[in-house]
């Protein structure tokens, strides 16, 4: 019913070799990590990764609508009634270029992609302009509170 001596033995030899493989394995981990600087290697991670916070403050464009007259102007991601896609991926680059565009004072590359932007997302009639909005991202999901600046306002159809 008692283990020998040898198979007592084989049982601690195989328990050393798992700590030894554990210890081993997080060492490893470790330098891995940290040599790995701004990239990551399967299944170790960087430690400086935690150095990628996004700036304090952003600036991006967008597009704000306005619904009727005397209504509050709502951005183009808020706008689900007035627009169509608002969460469209190609919207937001398309908005992006557009500001970039204007910023570049490269007018028939604006009008090119406003024209694309106005038949894709918008219904007509209605009023929008191409702002530039500032916000500190944690703030913004928070609070919901942001800044804009009008760039140049639009119409699409008879108002």
């Amino acid at each position: 019913m008692g283990q020998s001596k040898a198979q007592q033995q084989a049982g601690h030899t195989g328990s050393r070799s798992v700590q030894i493989a554990v210890y081993l394995f997080l060492v490893s981990y470790f330098i891995v990590g940290a040599a790995s600087h701004y990239q990551e290697t399967f299944p170790f991670f960087s430690w400086r990764l935690f150095d990628k916070v996004p700036p304090r403050v952003r600036s991006e464009y967008d597009i704000l609508i306005y619904t009727s007259v005397g209504d509050n102007a709502v951005l183009f991601r808020d706008a689900a009634g007035v627009a169509r896609r608002t969460n469209s991926v190609d919207a937001y680059f398309t908005i992006q270029a557009m500001g970039k565009a204007y910023a570049r004072r490269d007018w028939q590359t604006v009008q090119t992609l406003r024209a694309f932007f106005e038949e894709r997302y918008l219904h007509p009639p209605l009023a929008y302009a191409l702002v530039r909005t500032r916000y500190s991202p944690i703030e913004r999901w928070e609070t919901g509170r942001y800044s804009t600046q009008i760039l140049h306002g639009y119409t699409v159809g008879v108002l």
